[in-house]
């Protein structure tokens, strides 16, 4: 019984985990744009290592909350002749207190073509961001 119950609050907390995510485009225009965003994150973890109590009547079980907070630095700038400049930094604070670095770097390219990317960030989007312009 005592078993069933925290594993069932820790179902219902890891169920309620929280995601926000935020942003506003400062600039948007033919030049280029620029835009702040960023997303909170909150995880409650839950983890049984051992199904058997030990001789003392404890389980061998942890439960934690972990998260961050993430910041996030866009730009772009146009040229005439159809080319892009483009920048990216993401830093992060993470729930213990330690501060860390997602994606940070710059690029160029033509604006929808090939595109040469330097600094630390992921090497494959899966889940584009796609802007719909009236």
């Amino acid at each position: 019984m005592k078993n069933t119950f925290k594993l069932s609050l820790a179902a219902v907390l890891i169920s309620s985990a929280m995601a926000a995510n935020a942003g506003i485009s400062i600039v948007d225009n033919e030049q280029g744009n620029f835009s702040i965003g960023g997303d909170v994150e909150f995880d409650f973890n839950f983890q049984n290592r051992d199904s058997n109590e030990n001789v003392l009547g404890e389980t061998n079980s942890e439960f934690d909350q972990t998260g961050r907070i993430l910041v996030a630095f866009y730009g772009e700038r146009y040229t005439e002749s159809g080319h892009v400049f483009q920048f990216n930094a993401q830093p992060l604070m993470k729930s213990d207190g330690q501060v860390g670095l997602d994606d940070a770097w710059f690029g160029f390219g033509a604006k929808d073509g090939w595109n040469l990317r330097m600094g630390r960030f992921e090497a494959f989007d899966m889940f584009l961001l796609v802007k719909i312009r009236s």
